[in-house]
């Protein structure tokens, strides 16, 4: 700005000199190379420039204050946008993150300044859930409630509290609600299987997983294993008759022949019954899709081999269409240790290390020494080896 004022009056300044001469431009004359100029011409043409350069001066100080208010409007409305969206932005970064402690501090200071806005009341809630605080986090839900564009969000932001906390009765019957409004929301329909299944509403549970199929949320493979599953479910109340129990385990079988749990307790009734074949036609089909020790104990004892060598033939033949799953290689170095066979017991123990080394894996290795080599230093080696392992899940006897 000042700047600007001494430009101006060094024009008007010149302005009035250059007014003077060009009234009484006098005979004063610059020599300048051999050429005689009028001082009176330097001052017009000095003039005539300055009052070129004045006027587009003037001009976009004109056009400067003219658009002041419009200017001052709009930085104070960008100071008004701009810093809660930072501080939201912030807020929702320390969610994500999961420093609650310091978005729970955050979003208590921030309360009374953004109570009205539905993406902290969302965001806000969630972290009040996260942090124990079921009341505050239930307000900020209710207060979604209030405007259909949240709705939604308010209604989930309830059935998770509700499920956090275990009441399923309520998060059921908030979901059902949701159901009539979104009935074609993904969540929402996984959500209700999950709890129908919980609640032991087996009808439910079967219905919507049908029409998550039919509305393209599930592959016709993953609806099988849902209706597999809750007529596992179904399996287990102790009220049903013992027919009824084998039907539902037979469909559940069906449905999901990976479901060990399933074919355990499907293939030990037909053995009961006598019928042997379909027990170990059941077990050989889980075997193939999700081998367990279980259903390979199972096998051997639904079999009875005479011997342990015969029951390590037995077990290299059920093994034999996934030989290289790290169940078929443990369940063989299992029977060839009990068999005394050592050298295909090394070679399943080797390869089961190379794949998955966990610390049964290592306690058979140790065994393997021991019992071959008397080894007992070879032995503790590969029992400090497997102290750092991952632990195999179950437990196992050998």
């Amino acid at each position: 700005m000042k700047v600007f004022f001494f430009f101006i009056f060094t024009v008007a300044l010149f302005a009035l000199i250059g007014g003077v001469y060009l009234v009484d431009p006098g005979s004063v004359e610059i020599l300048w190379f051999g050429y005689s100029v009028q001082l009176s011409a330097i001052l017009a043409t000095g003039v005539l420039v300055f009052c070129v350069l004045a006027f587009l001066i003037l001009g976009y100080s004109l056009w400067w204050v003219i658009h002041l208010p419009s200017r001052w409007i709009s930085a104070f409305q960008k100071s008004q946008t701009t810093g809660p969206q930072f501080e939201l932005l912030r807020l929702l970064s320390l969610y994500e993150e999961e420093s609650l402690n310091v978005a729970l501090s955050f979003t208590k200071k921030m309360r009374k300044k953004f109570e009205s806005i539905p993406l902290f009341l969302w965001i806000s809630g969630n972290i009040f859930e996260k942090t124990g605080h079921h009341l505050e986090a239930e307000q900020a839900f209710m207060s979604l409630l209030s405007h259909p564009d949240t709705f939604f969000l308010g209604l989930k932001g309830q059935i998770r509290s509700a499920l956090k906390q275990g009441d399923y009765n309520r998060a059921y019957e908030l979901l059902k609600h949701a159901e009539k409004d979104y009935g074609s929301s993904p969540w929402v329909l996984k959500h209700l299987l999950a709890v129908a299944r919980e609640k032991k509403k087996f009808i439910d549970a079967e219905k919507i997983a049908l029409r998550l199929d039919d509305l393209g949320y599930l592959t016709k493979e993953q609806s099988k294993k849902q209706l597999g599953y809750i007529e596992y479910q179904e399996a287990l109340d102790p009220h049903i008759t013992p027919d009824q129990k084998e039907a539902y385990l037979r469909q559940a079988h069906y449905l999901d022949p990976s479901l060990s749990q399933v074919s355990e307790m499907l293939a030990d009734m037909l053995h009961q019954q006598g019928h042997k074949t379909q027990a170990l036609s059941v077990l050989q089909a889980t075997w193939i899709q999700a081998p367990t020790q279980k259903i390979g104990d199972l096998f051997l004892k639904f079999t009875s081999p005479k011997n342990e060598v015969e029951a390590f033939q037995k077990a290299k033949e059920f093994v034999k269409k996934n030989p290289n799953n790290s169940e078929s290689l443990l369940f063989i170095a299992r029977t060839g240790l009990k068999a005394k066979l050592w050298g295909e017991t090394r070679v399943a123990l080797t390869e089961l290390l190379k794949e998955h080394p966990t610390t049964i894996a290592y306690q058979l290795m140790a065994h393997l020494e021991y019992q071959e080599h008397q080894n007992m230093k070879a032995a503790m080696e590969w029992l400090e080896l497997g102290l750092q392992a991952p632990r195999y899940s179950p437990p196992l006897l050998f």
